[in-house]
């Protein structure tokens, strides 16, 4: 189930690129934005075509019937996860919008742009499934690890791109980033007890997110002070402070089998 999750983002990352940069080429940003806008109604529409399922509260243990409900804690190894995420998620942000400033900078077309989403896009295609299915063998742990390096590496990469399939290597290296969407869940799953697994996975949407965000946000004001290529290396840098801080989770001894 998690890897439809990866493989849902890459088909939509290979639709969207094809597309959007051939409609900004021929009819300009306003009608992509529409189109754009467009699209993202659909998504409220569509879910409430969704039936609904009724959600039952949870039983009080025995004896704290007339108690107030105990605060979710996920416990320490989820926190330090969750800030692990957020911190290599920044590359992911600085990654995607340096990733396009550069290339319009050296005046790529919005097409050739797009592109790279399309082809990281498409080699990831699979890979929700093939890590996921390594992941149960090897653990979780050390393929989220892989895949952050992948986004630390595409920032160097970025650093020294010029022809086009640097950058359809950068868009690889992103996606692969990307792919530990589909692997985190799973893990959180691993790290905190069942009743809290709902909090936590609100939580691990949020920091990819508020990774993302901070690393597009810090971008550009890093960048008119101290470069842009500086900018990329220190983004670099720490993403692999999330490397480190992931070598640090370990999953709770009441766990099974250990991830």
């Amino acid at each position: 189930m998690f890897g439809l999750f990866g493989v849902a983002m890459s088909a939509a990352s290979i639709v969207g690129g094809l597309g959007i940069g051939t409609l900004v080429d021929r009819l300009g940003y306003p009608t992509m934005f529409i189109v754009v806008a467009g699209c993202y109604l659909l998504v409220p529409t569509t879910l409430m075509l969704l039936p609904r399922v009724p959600v039952e509260p949870a039983a009080p243990p025995p004896g704290r019937e007339s108690s107030a409900p105990l605060a979710p804690r996920i416990g320490r190894a989820a926190i330090v996860f969750l800030v692990a995420l957020f911190v290599a998620f920044t590359a992911n942000g600085a990654g995607q919008l340096g990733r396009s400033l550069l290339m319009n900078a050296r005046e790529f077309s919005a097409a050739s742009i797009t592109s790279t989403s399309v082809v990281g896009a498409l080699v990831t295609l699979p890979a929700p499934f093939v890590l996921g299915w390594l992941s149960d063998r090897v653990g979780r742990r050390p393929i989220l690890i892989a895949c952050t390096a992948c986004g630390a590496g595409s920032l160097v990469l970025l650093i020294a791109s010029r022809a086009l399939w640097h950058f359809w290597i950068v868009g690889m290296l992103l996606a692969l980033l990307g792919v530990s969407v589909s692997i985190g869940p799973a893990f959180i799953a691993d790290l905190v007890p069942p009743a809290r697994v709902s909090a936590a996975m609100s939580l691990l949407q949020a920091s990819y997110f508020l990774g993302s965000v901070a690393g597009m946000s810090a971008l550009v004001p890093v960048a008119r002070a101290i470069g842009m290529p500086w900018t990329l290396a220190a983004a670099a840098a720490v993403t692999a402070c999330g490397i480190v801080l992931l070598l640090f989770v370990r999953r709770p001894a009441a766990a099974v089998t250990p991830r």
